[in-house]
């Protein structure tokens, strides 16, 4: 989760919270028969929510998660497993990097991901999430801070120039799409016509328990037939490999 949106849920609420449990199944799924890896490197990871339910399902024993907006670097037990938080790292030992919504937020997208690339040994599995389309671009990409969003052809460009080898990519998050869609453009003919009525702010919410129950039911739908899905969804998913 972004640094920015901790405030709005605790780290229970996050790690209940359906957009998340969706998106770490979906990583789950894809990554299960690549396994097992020995350590994950979680690039962006903000709040860690991903290296702790790596931790909890996949028995990874060590979490680095690297970001420049931590106040300070520390060690921190979780469950059978250890978190590292660091500011910054200059070499990758494990076998899985992560980069969880983190390219939208960097200018030189490439050059911040070959940066890390050339730090991992031949073999190690890439594994990254990006919003998709850019004319999805909102008041919350603008709240988080990013500069794009991403097309298929756009983001596997990225990988191809970062001598990446694709292993898998797929959209998530199809059965929102339209009513997403709808929303945003309606957004942006609210901005245009009367912009004081419209908040700048992230999408990032707590809902009832009922509410965010049905909601994860509902994206067992999706998970059913994400891997499929090459056409369109909310995210963008993409597993690499290092050459």
């Amino acid at each position: 989760m972004d640094l920015k949106e901790m405030g709005k849920l605790s780290e229970e609420d996050i790690l209940s919270h359906w957009y998340y449990l969706t998106k770490s199944r979906a990583m789950m799924t894809i990554l299960q028969p690549y396994g097992p890896f020995s350590s994950v490197y979680d690039i962006g990871a903000g709040s860690g929510v991903f290296s702790k339910i790596l931790i909890s399902s996949f028995s990874i024993k060590d979490a680095y998660c690297v970001d420049s907006g931590y106040s300070e670097e520390k060690i921190a037990p979780y469950q059978k497993g250890k978190i590292h938080y660091m500011k910054s790292c200059s070499r990758i030992n494990g076998n899985l990097v992560l980069f969880m919504d983190i390219l939208e937020h960097i200018k030189k997208d490439r050059a911040f991901l070959k940066s890390y690339i050339d730090q991992c040994q031949s073999g190690t599995y890439i594994f990254l999430t990006v919003p998709a389309f850019q004319f999805m671009f909102s008041g919350h990409d603008t709240f988080l801070g990013h500069f794009r969003r991403y097309s298929k052809k756009s983001l596997l460009q990225v990988i191809d120039e970062c001598d990446l080898i694709l292993v898998e990519y797929c959209y998530l998050f199809w059965l929102l799409f339209p009513l997403v869609v709808l929303n945003r453009l309606l957004n942006k003919v609210l901005i245009r016509w009367f912009p004081n009525t419209v908040k700048i702010k992230s999408d990032a919410k707590k809902h009832f328990s009922f509410i965010n129950d049905c909601l994860s039911k509902i994206h067992q739908l999706d998970l059913l037939f994400f891997k499929k899905n090459k056409w369109f969804g909310l995210t963008l998913v993409v597993l690499a490999k290092v050459k």
